[in-house]
């Protein structure tokens, strides 16, 4: 494991049966590590979400943020307002922007208009995320 990540891997979860020996992949990923799980994941230890990326580039997450709203926006020309958010919900979710005021800049209007967009539509912005 590089360096820098030592520690911050609390557990290794797999939902296939081991290839090698357990003690093989946990000196690997010096963590405990459970096969034959619900789902294939990583737990971090807290501290591991604080710690910068060492290649963050603030001006190109900033460039690709306009392109994704720019796309967006475009994508939703069109469609039905439910179909739109639903599209949007699902897209924004990485980045845990899912807040109604989010979505509605997102799509050009103010929040007033989209929950009377969807009001109209027989639904409201829970129902539809």
């Amino acid at each position: 494991m590089p360096k820098h990540q030592e520690g911050f891997i609390k557990t290794v979860f797999f939902c296939h049966k081991p290839r090698f020996s357990l003690a093989r992949y946990e000196a690997y990923y010096q963590c405990p590590v459970i096969f034959e799980h619900d789902f294939n994941g990583i737990r971090f230890c807290a501290s591991a979400l604080k710690t910068p990326t060492l290649a963050a580039d603030q001006r190109m997450a900033a460039y690709f943020k306009t392109v994704a709203e720019r796309y967006e926006v475009d994508m939703g020309k069109g469609d039905d307002i439910v179909a739109s958010v639903q599209r949007l919900f699902i897209q924004r979710m990485a980045f845990g922007e899912t807040d109604l005021k989010g979505m509605s800049h997102a799509l050009a209007m103010s929040m007033r208009s989209l929950q009377q967009q969807l009001k109209e539509a027989g639904t409201n912005y829970r129902q539809v995320t």
